[in-house]
């Protein structure tokens, strides 16, 4: 299986946190696909909120987030974390850290937000639909 990280051009997804996770091939969201913002637990993954500070003194989830849980429960597929502002504190979509995510419909909100700028918080997650 291709990991999103080979088809990420436009930063959306996190290396640092990543995980891709398998649903359970049955259910109603069987063959569906989704990414999650990085404030979510996985079990044996360590989850970032945006920030190296964070991620160097908290270790792996101990259980995976009951909403990611009925998701994956569901049939869906888990293919990566995506980007967040640090400690998910700002509503612009940017980290200082990891980089911002390009935005390529700068249509959606074209008087709020300039065309490199993603939409708030989520960054990652608003642009990698």
């Amino acid at each position: 299986m291709i990991s999103i990280l080979d088809q990420d051009n436009l930063g959306a997804f996190c290396r640092h946190t990543h995980v891709a996770a398998k649903g359970r091939g049955v259910g109603p969201l069987a063959n569906l696909t989704f990414g999650v913002k990085d404030i979510y637990d996985i079990a044996g993954h360590q989850t970032g909120f945006g920030s190296p500070d964070w991620l160097a003194t908290h270790g792996p989830a101990t259980r995976t987030a009951p909403s990611m849980q009925i998701l994956l429960d569901a049939g869906a597929d888990l293919v990566g974390k995506t980007h967040t502002d640090e400690l998910t504190y700002s509503l612009m979509g940017e980290n200082a850290h990891y980089g911002t995510p390009i935005n390529v419909n700068p249509d959606a909100f074209p008087a709020a937000l300039p065309a490199v700028r993603p939409l708030p918080s989520p960054a990652g997650w608003s642009i990698s639909r």
